[in-house]
């Protein structure tokens, strides 16, 4: 999966899932990891898609930015962040992910999921959820 194909899933389950580890963090915390000669047009494109989806830095999320010279760095680089306990390292290239031995990341489940529903798209698409699934619906959008 590609990083511009991933990282809308990646903001998506950082605004919907609690974790046990980030609960007290009023703010989500993203570390993103890039080459220090990496396209500067990148960034701009990802802060841009950062601020489409609604995010703003410093006010709802805090972003921790990390940069690697060599691509022998990235260990450190990403270690520095997983220490940080941040909630999603969306990596700029394929070097960075190659960061962290996936034994040293810590793993915490979600301890809580939440479900919405549109009743109006579903009203409108012919659709129905199933009894099942309506139980489960923690908000329902008019």
């Amino acid at each position: 999966m590609s990083f511009w194909c991933s990282l809308p899933l990646g903001l998506a389950l950082l605004a919907t899932v609690q974790t046990a580890d980030t609960s007290a963090q009023t703010v989500p915390a993203m570390g993103y990891v890039s080459a220090r000669n990496a396209n500067p047009k990148r960034l701009e494109v990802f802060k841009r898609g950062l601020a489409e989806l609604g995010y703003a830095k410093g006010k709802n999320i805090r972003i921790d930015y990390r940069e690697a010279v060599l691509d022998g760095e990235y260990d450190s680089v990403v270690a520095d962040l997983v220490s940080r306990q941040v909630d999603v390292i969306p990596a700029a290239n394929v070097a960075a992910t190659r960061g962290a031995r996936p034994a040293d990341l810590p793993i915490s489940g979600p301890t809580q999921f939440t479900m919405s529903a549109n009743r109006m798209a579903l009203t409108k698409l012919g659709l129905s959820l199933p009894s099942d699934l309506v139980a489960q619906v923690n908000e329902w959008i008019e």
